[in-house]
């Protein structure tokens, strides 16, 4: 765990959670990994969940909800996103730039988002390719408008799976922080 500890921002991502009400093991588990970690946020997927307010009232502003891709049955549209947070104003919201990309190519609706969500807590990053494949790289799939579309000063997460490549894995990072650079 100290290891973790050398990096400035650190998150949970719980997209586990799967209750209508409250879990008092998976309460127990995510706060004791919290605490030893000094989590700043825990990102929640809201598709998961028939009622969001156990987990907003527990976490309170160190809840994060994720949009969500178009596969998922809610949490892709910036309505949805709305929702939970005129119901849940205190927690923040994790902004996967590729969910909003699986919505909408064009990426048209970016500014929505911003508009009526306010600034993210953190992005998430990644290219992608199919449903099979969501979370592929950027250097492969060359979808820089994805990279180009973090428009604030917030921390990103590079979600971008591949192999256990160190190497892609470094050419990955390269390639978004020349673009975010550029």
């Amino acid at each position: 765990m100290d290891l973790i500890k050398v990096f400035k921002y650190r998150y949970i991502h719980s997209s586990d959670i799967h209750s209508s009400v409250e879990n008092k093991d998976d309460l127990a588990y995510y706060e004791g990994l919290m605490g030893k970690i000094n989590a700043m946020a825990i990102t929640i997927h809201p598709h998961t969940m028939k009622s969001w307010g156990w987990v907003a009232d527990h976490f309170g502003d160190l809840a994060s909800f994720e949009n969500m891709d178009r596969f998922k049955p809610f949490g892709g549209s910036v309505e949805d996103m709305q929702q939970i947070k005129s119901e849940y104003p205190m927690t923040r919201w994790t902004f996967d730039i590729n969910h909003v990309y699986t919505n909408d190519s064009s990426l048209s609706r970016m500014s929505d988002f911003y508009e009526l969500l306010g600034d993210p807590g953190h992005y998430h990053v990644s290219g992608f390719r199919d449903e099979a494949l969501p979370h592929t790289t950027l250097c492969t799939t060359g979808q820089d408008k994805i990279i180009d579309a973090v428009a604030t000063e917030h921390p990103i997460i590079i979600e971008s799976l591949g192999s256990s490549d160190i190497h892609l894995f470094r050419q990955e990072y390269d390639y978004i922080v020349a673009r975010l650079k550029g």
